[in-house]
């Protein structure tokens, strides 16, 4: 079996670019961060079997697994550059480095991040991703929602629902949302301004909102419609989105609806402390569950 500087060495470290910020790369005991601007970080751990299928390619669990981790960043309102990789592997091999490997160059492609550096070891499949970002003037959190604002979400739900059934009938392919996610990247510079607070929907948009309403102790009604998800109302507790939900004073609805049609106004802030979810005719729709629990497997 190779060693653990083989797969670094010919996998991993020709993804690492050196630069001011992180003027290293891969090889050192830490990597080094230059930087006088204000960085946001976060981390992220992928178990195979719970946040993606034993038998993914993986291309698919590279890319994936930073998509999910860099998301946090965007929530934010902040620009992701850079990330640190985990890998525990029972069985290393080139064949399944060779792959994930490309998914990372793909991911770093479209999202100008770098690697800088991780650790690799042997053990149950998973991937594990600390993701750095420069943090805007206006860092956007959870607890800045008022009573009044509205609320809205970037994009359609049940993307990525929708992207695990389409894999599961042999229907993957690069523009599966569930493989490869699609992060609002051109989409946070143009909002950050006008939002009050914001989060990632990647565990449900139920469970995700209650976290904006207990963080800014308010409640919130959702007006559900069929322009908000692709299958039916259960879409809004799949998770797996990473569609950005937030909200905003209503004095820039209009402004923040034309910046991109996928946007959709979904509700309001209230007081109290529920989530409610009305239907046309007004009367609240019951679930059983608000999100996904990362305890279940897939």
């Amino acid at each position: 079996m190779e060693k653990e500087h083989h797969f670094i060495d010919k996998y991993l470290k020709p993804l690492s670019i050196k630069s001011e910020t992180y003027p290293t790369g891969i090889g050192d005991d830490c990597a080094v961060i230059d930087s006088g601007e204000r960085l946001i970080t976060s981390k992220d751990i992928s178990v195979s079997g719970v946040h993606f299928p034993k038998e993914l390619d993986p291309y698919f669990i590279a890319y994936r697994s930073v998509a999910i981790a860099i998301s946090d960043i965007f929530a934010m309102g902040g620009t992701p550059t850079a990330y640190l990789l985990g890998i525990t592997h029972p069985k290393p091999n080139d064949s399944w480095f060779e792959s994930f490997s490309r998914g990372l160059n793909d991911f770093n492609e479209d999202y100008d991040v770098n690697l800088i550096g991780g650790d690799l070891t042997r053990g149950e499949l998973n991937i594990s991703i600390t993701v750095f970002g420069q943090a805007p003037d206006n860092l956007l959190t959870r607890k800045g929602a008022n009573i009044g604002d509205l609320i809205f979400i970037s994009d359609l739900l049940g993307k990525g629902k929708k992207g695990l059934i389409d894999y599961r009938e042999n229907r993957d392919n690069d523009t599966n949302h569930y493989l490869k996610p699609k992060l609002p990247i051109s989409l946070m510079p143009k909002l950050k301004q006008l939002v009050t607070s914001c989060i990632d929907v990647s565990d449900g948009l139920l469970i995700d909102l209650k976290r904006i309403c207990s963080s800014s102790n308010v409640g919130a009604i959702i007006h559900l419609s069929e322009d908000i998800y692709i299958t039916d109302e259960h879409d809004l507790i799949a998770g797996d989105d990473y569609v950005l939900c937030f909200t905003a004073t209503a004095e820039f609805k209009e402004k923040i609806l034309a910046l991109n049609s996928s946007i959709k106004m979904i509700g309001q802030i209230e007081e109290g402390t529920k989530v409610k979810v009305l239907n046309k005719n007004n009367e609240e729709i019951k679930f059983k569950k608000d999100g996904w629990e990362p305890f279940e497997s897939i």
